[in-house]
């Protein structure tokens, strides 16, 4: 099986509840990979500085950075503009949202399922849900 990076974008309004952020991100702290697959997450503050509890975040894995304001769609663009040239999915996170402990893992087994190029919208990252449904909650992009 090839080696896959995956980096999570998380956009984040500085306004907005930091504990709520903190408890999302513990959740990517605890994400469960093949050994083959590795992954970053990017974290954008939308419009100053907040203070953040990072107790047990691998700084090599979790990556902050700091925006005036901009907007969600504009941090989550120049985030994903950071990416590493090595990353093989980009996964679109929520700050208020906390992923299972598998969840970066079935998005890119559900990934190898699909043609290159394509985008999964949704919550499809269930590999059942994605044989049974797949013409549906698959668009392709790019050909």
């Amino acid at each position: 099986m090839p080696s896959m990076h995956s980096s999570v974008i998380i956009p984040f309004r500085s306004t907005d509840n930091v504990d709520t952020l903190n408890w999302a991100l513990d959740g990517f702290a605890r994400q469960e990979l093949a050994s083959n697959h590795t992954m970053e997450v990017f974290v954008g503050i939308d419009g100053g500085n907040i203070e953040l509890r990072l107790q047990g975040l691998q700084p090599d894995r979790f990556k902050f950075v700091v925006f005036p304001p901009t907007g969600a769609a504009g941090v989550r663009n120049a985030l994903a503009k950071m990416t590493s040239t090595r990353t093989n999915r980009l996964i679109f996170a929520n700050a208020d949202t906390r992923p299972f402990s598998d969840m970066v893992q079935q998005h890119c087994d559900a990934g190898g399922l699909l043609a290159q190029n394509s985008l999964v919208l949704g919550n499809a990252s269930d590999l059942r849900v994605m044989r049974r449904y797949h013409p549906r909650n698959v668009n392709t992009l790019f050909q």
